[in-house]
């Protein structure tokens, strides 16, 4: 994850994802639905690679399991079920991470992301704006799709100040194949971009929740002058604490430092997380 956690802590890093996509187990491809937990290794974890922590679904809301006592870190969904609209349970679910969280710092956000193209329908399709792509007139361009990620993440950061005043984390872009997206690369990239750029103007890191194959899907290949290249992500779809291990050493599909794999974790409900940095 993105937070600065001092290396010298010495209980586990433990991650709650407190939202909806990443933690649903819906797609199978990137979020494998789990039945057990996987088996705790009993050898000392490798360099900068920490203990496992749990996702709380979104669609539990007041009704989440019971939450590790010794958490210390939490990652909740902004989003709700699409790229434009919210969580409504994220004010109540930030402020339970607040309490079992012992730093603000320690909490980090994610957000769903799309791009629908200009498809009858698509009511908030954007119909101006000058962008580093030229200037968006309405059409399926990718100026215009950088318009539409501009627009979202600046709805997505509205929605953090009004129910996280002075939030200062980590922002991750839920990128899966299941929302709505060009076939068009070049124009899902340009949405992005428009997304990164504005959470980076109101200075939030930004990173990537997704996989190697969805992101090819997506973005495809990115280039070193994208503000996408060399993001930190976070990994969908470890079958287990080894396989996520093996993950943490890279690379990643952006190029960047991996902050954290999710893994699978107890009876369907909860999903785990393995920390790839002491940073993250």
């Amino acid at each position: 994850m993105s937070e600065r956690i001092s290396p010298k802590r010495v209980l586990p890093y433990i991650v709650l994802c407190l939202g909806l996509v990443a933690c649903s187990g819906r797609n199978a491809n990137a979020l494998p639905t789990p039945t057990s937990v996987p088996p705790t290794p009993t050898s000392t974890p490798a360099p900068n690679v920490q203990m496992r922590g749990y996702d709380i679904p979104w669609p539990q809301c007041n009704q989440q399991p019971r939450l590790p006592d010794s958490a210390s870190v939490a990652i909740i969904g902004l989003s709700g079920t699409l790229a434009n609209n919210f969580n409504p349970c994220f004010k109540a679910q930030m402020g339970q991470a607040k309490q079992l969280i012992m730093s603000k710092d320690n909490i980090s956000v994610y957000v769903n992301t799309a791009n629908p193209g200009s498809e009858p329908g698509i009511s908030d399709w954007p119909k101006s704006g000058e962008t580093p792509y030229g200037t968006c007139d309405g059409r399926d361009t990718a100026a215009c799709a950088y318009e539409y990620g501009r627009e979202r993440a600046a709805a997505d950061f509205q929605y953090l100040q009004e129910n996280a005043p002075n939030y200062t984390g980590t922002v991750y872009l839920d990128a899966e194949t299941d929302y709505s997206w060009e076939t068009n690369v070049a124009n899902n990239r340009a949405d992005l971009e428009g997304m990164v750029d504005d959470f980076r103007h109101h200075n939030l890191r930004t990173g990537v929740y997704s996989t190697d194959s969805q992101w090819a899907q997506i973005a495809g290949d990115v280039p070193a002058r994208s503000s996408l290249h060399d993001l930190p992500v976070w990994v969908a779809g470890a079958g287990s604490v080894g396989e996520a291990r093996n993950i943490c050493q890279g690379p990643s599909f952006t190029g960047g430092e991996i902050d954290l794999v999710q893994i699978p974790g107890i009876n369907g409900q909860i999903d785990a997380d393995v920390l790839c940095r002491s940073t993250a």
